[in-house]
């Protein structure tokens, strides 16, 4: 069981349900798929006191961009672009939109703010909620800027895949080596009985 804390004005959006995501640092230990949450608020002081339980539906890593407005998700280079879902993705977090969230984590967060092309970022760990991340529906109406931007995540993505896929395809290029001697191995050996 992993606990987690929540500042009190997010509260009231959990114990209704519709605070469904978190987003933190990386850490030790972090819930797992499956995992049972016990959620706080006013942790490690006096005023502690539960919000509710939950079971852990995902975590994956994640990249905001809020300068530049944009969620990118590392481990599948997806994006989330569309003002409609960045606005979704915000509520499911218990904020209103876009802008208080980059500023409820400028206020309250400044040691996560990173530089990422020019742009500050925050990096950390996610709850998923369903259909979060879609990549634009229609290209034609994104700016230059997050064209590229797409690009450049794209391109970093595919060639992280490539050279997954490239140390997959040595290692089973071995692996076949190896079986196909041992295989010629036995061969040699059952005629020379």
């Amino acid at each position: 069981m992993v606990a987690y804390s929540f500042k009190p004005q997010f509260a009231e959006l959990i114990a209704a349900g519709t605070k469904t995501q978190t987003l933190r640092n990386d850490r030790k230990r972090h819930a797992q798929l499956g995992e049972a949450l016990q959620l706080y608020t006013g942790m490690r002081t006096k005023h502690c006191r539960l919000i509710g339980t939950a079971t852990c539906q995902a975590v994956e890593p994640i990249r905001l961009v809020f300068d530049g407005g944009w969620i990118e998700y590392p481990l599948t280079g997806l994006l989330v672009t569309e003002l409609h879902k960045l606005t979704a993705f915000c509520r499911a977090d218990g904020f209103t939109g876009w802008n208080d969230m980059a500023g409820f984590w400028r206020r309250h967060h400044p040691e996560t703010r990173q530089r990422l092309g020019g742009r500050p970022n925050r990096m950390g760990r996610h709850v998923q909620s369903p259909n979060a991340v879609t990549l634009p529906a229609n290209l034609a109406t994104m700016s230059l800027e997050r064209l590229r931007i797409l690009n450049a995540a794209c391109e970093r993505r595919l060639k992280e895949e490539i050279d997954r896929v490239s140390r997959s395809n040595i290692r089973f290029a071995r692996l076949l080596d190896e079986a196909l001697r041992v295989e010629d191995e036995i061969s040699r050996r059952e005629a020379a009985l």
